[in-house]
C-alpha cells in the first residue's frame, strides 16, 4: 500500500487534495457565483484513480465542511481577481506568473486569456503527481523547494511577475517567509506582487488540533495581521490590499469575521496582496 509520503511528498504535499476537491466540487454546491473549472472537475478524477490504484484514497484526506470548500473557492477567485489586475496594470506587457508551492493548482487553465508565462515551483513528488494528472499543462514547472536557496533563479527578473503563495504560507515559518519575500526582493529588478492567504496570527497561535492536521499530519505555523504586516516582514515591500474571504461564505462567517475585526483587527482569513516598491 502506498503511503502518503509516496504519492504527495509529505504531509503538506497531502492538503492539495482538499483544495483539488473544492476547485472540482464547491462552486455548483454552494451556488458560488463565477466559478467554472471544468479542468479541475477532471484532474479530481484522474487523482481518485490513481490514488485508490495505489491504496491511498484521496477523499480520505478531504475536509468535507462548507467553510473549508466554499472559502476555498472564494480564496481562488480573490487570488485570480488579484492577477487579473497586475496584468491589466501592464497593459500590453507580457506577464510571469509564479506558483509556490504549484500542487496541482491549474490556475493557468482558467485565466488564459492573459497574455502570461506560467511557472510552477513544488518539490519531486508533488511535481511527479501533476505531470501524471495534469500532462497537457503548459505550466513550466521547476523542482525546489521555496525554503531552500535558488528556488528563484529560473524566473526572469526584468519581466513584470506576479508571485501566487496559495495554501502553502501557514505551513511555513516567519523565518521562512520572510527569507521568500526578501529572496524576491532582491531577484527581481522589474515591477513584482506576491498574493498570497492567510490566517490571523492570533489565530495560529490558539492551542488547537486543526481539521487540516488531523485529516493529513500537516500543521498550520505562520500567520499574519494584513498586508501591511506582510509587507513589514522583509525590506522593499507595501501593502496593496486584504480580501475577506470568509464573508462571503455565508451570513454566519461573515458576521464572526466583521466581529472579529472589530475585536482584533486585521483579516480572520483571507487574501493578501503586498509589491515590492519601485526603485
Amino acid at each position: 500500500m502506498t503511503s502518503t509520503a509516496d504519492l504527495y511528498g509529505d504531509n503538506v504535499g497531502a492538503t492539495l487534495a482538499t483544495t483539488l476537491y473544492s476547485r472540482a466540487t464547491a462552486g455548483e454546491r454552494y451556488r458560488i457565483p463565477g466559478w467554472h473549472d471544468d479542468q479541475a472537475r477532471e484532474v479530481w478524477e484522474r487523482l481518485v484513480e490513481v490514488g485508490r490504484a495505489a491504496g491511498s484514497d484521496p477523499n480520505d484526506l478531504v475536509m468535507t465542511g462548507k467553510s473549508n470548500l466554499a472559502g476555498t473557492v472564494w480564496r481562488s477567485l480573490a487570488m485570480d481577481t488579484r492577477v487579473r489586475q497586475f496584468a491589466a496594470d501592464h497593459g500590453e506587457t507580457k506577464i510571469q506568473v509564479v506558483s509556490l508551492g504549484v500542487g496541482l493548482c491549474n490556475r493557468a487553465s482558467r485565466l488564459a486569456d492573459l497574455d502570461a508565462s506560467w511557472f510552477g515551483i513544488d518539490r519531486t513528488k508533488v511535481l511527479e503527481l501533476r505531470s501524471r494528472l495534469i500532462p497537457e499543462d503548459g505550466t513550466q514547472l521547476i523542482d525546489a523547494s521555496v525554503t531552500e536557496p535558488g528556488w528563484i533563479d529560473g524566473v526572469e527578473a526584468g519581466v513584470p511577475t506576479v508571485f501566487v503563495a496559495e495554501g502553502l504560507l501557514m505551513y511555513l515559518t516567519r523565518d521562512d517567509v520572510t527569507q521568500i519575500l526578501t529572496d524576491i526582493g532582491r531577484h527581481m529588478s522589474a515591477p513584482a506582487r506576491f498574493i498570497c492567504d492567510s490566517h490571523h496570527a492570533s489565530f495560529i497561535r490558539r492551542p488547537t488540533r486543526s481539521q487540516i492536521t488531523r485529516r493529513t499530519g500537516a500543521v498550520y505555523s505562520f500567520g499574519i495581521e494584513d498586508s501591511r504586516h506582510l509587507a513589514a516582514l522583509a525590506p522593499g515591500w507595501r501593502a496593496v490590499g486584504d480580501d475577506d474571504t470568509c464573508s462571503p461564505i455565508g451570513v454566519g462567517m461573515k458576521i464572526m469575521s466583521g466581529v472579529f475585526r472589530m475585536l482584533r483587527g486585521g483579516v480572520l482569513y483571507g487574501v493578501n496582496t503586498i509589491e515590492l516598491s519601485p526603485r
